[in-house]
């Protein structure tokens, strides 16, 4: 931002000593206490239309009067939480919504030059912006209250179901509470956002009380048993030994072939998972074909079930994130 705002008054000093007479809102934008404004220029192409030089020049107007009220966003309490390092994988690509009340107030055509240029003054109006923020959250947060009816009677990874989806809501939310802090030059803005922090707060709190049981079908797979925990609370997520009441239940059937090669071992592995609730019924079920090679003995079946394992948590992250829907 500031690399151009030096070289537009750079141009501008170089035009007015070569005796150039620009508008006076190039040099010295307009002041209004509800407007917002940014000057910003392009070249005219030589096939280009004059319209679209004009619409080049105002996005680039917009950005540089974004950028000039930009404000860093606070960290999240819940960064340490597994559930939250998953969904910020999906809720990072929702991308903030486009904010109303800019208005493209002068444009001006400098022809003296070999290629023209197009010079536009862009406003923002304020009370037009945060109006439309605030009926934006407005209709978010009426989404939001039908989660609250999500009964805390319900078994937990119900509830951490039914409730993840409001994460995306609460996702666009949060870029709009950013976008009204920016536009507010009040100091302090009244957020309204304790419902969506509860729900948040709610989600997070099952998901880091979730209980997973893994249970091996044959002896096999109790010998990858510890590759799989590894990888598991590497994510951050808690396995328990012989849990009464687990909320997850992992099951797992290993099947392995030794191939011995010159001075290799291979070892080729099928892992048969299915990953239930705590009613036995079938969340996701996959066979996975992985395989490990290696010149030291018993290296090969070493990998071949750590490969398997991060498979494993592979597909447990991807059905976490279908959760959140599209």
């Amino acid at each position: 931002m500031c690399n151009q705002k030096y070289l537009l008054c750079f141009v501008i000093l170089i035009l007015t000593a070569c005796g150039i007479n620009l508008p006076e809102w190039v040099t010295k934008p307009p002041v209004n206490e509800n407007l917002v404004y940014a000057v910003a220029s392009t070249k005219l192409g030589k096939t280009e239309t004059k319209e679209t030089a004009i619409e080049r020049a105002s996005e680039k107007a917009k950005d540089k009067l974004l950028q000039s009220l930009t404000i860093a966003q606070s960290n999240s309490p819940y960064k340490s939480n597994a559930f939250y390092r998953i969904f910020r994988w999906k809720l990072e690509t929702i991308q903030p919504p486009p904010i109303k009340g800019f208005k493209i107030e002068k444009t001006y055509v400098y022809r003296e030059s070999p290629q023209k240029e197009v010079y536009v003054l862009l406003s923002l109006n304020r009370q037009i912006a945060i109006k439309a923020i605030r009926a934006d959250m407005s209709k978010i947060d009426t989404e939001l209250k039908k989660y609250e009816s999500v009964s805390e009677s319900l078994e937990k990874l119900t509830q951490f179901k039914q409730l993840v989806p409001a994460l995306s809501l609460i996702e666009k939310r949060r870029h709009l509470e950013h976008q009204l802090l920016m536009l507010s030059n009040k100091g302090e803005v009244d957020l309204n956002n304790a419902l969506a922090i509860a729900i948040e707060n709610r989600i997070y709190t099952l998901g880091d009380n979730l209980k997973i049981l893994l249970k091996p079908l044959n002896k096999k797979a109790i010998d990858i048993e510890p590759y799989l925990i590894q990888e598991i609370t590497m994510l951050g997520l808690k396995v328990f030994d012989a849990e009464k009441h687990p909320d997850v239940i992992i099951e797992f059937g290993l099947k392995t072939r030794l191939l011995k090669k010159d001075h290799l071992e291979f070892v080729f592995a099928t892992g048969d998972i299915k990953i239930r609730d705590n009613q036995g019924r079938i969340l996701k079920g996959f066979v996975k074909d992985v395989k490990g090679a290696s010149s030291i003995p018993g290296g090969a079946y070493e990998r071949a079930a750590k490969n398997l394992s991060a498979a494993l948590v592979e597909e447990l992250v991807d059905l976490t994130l279908n959760l959140l829907g599209t």
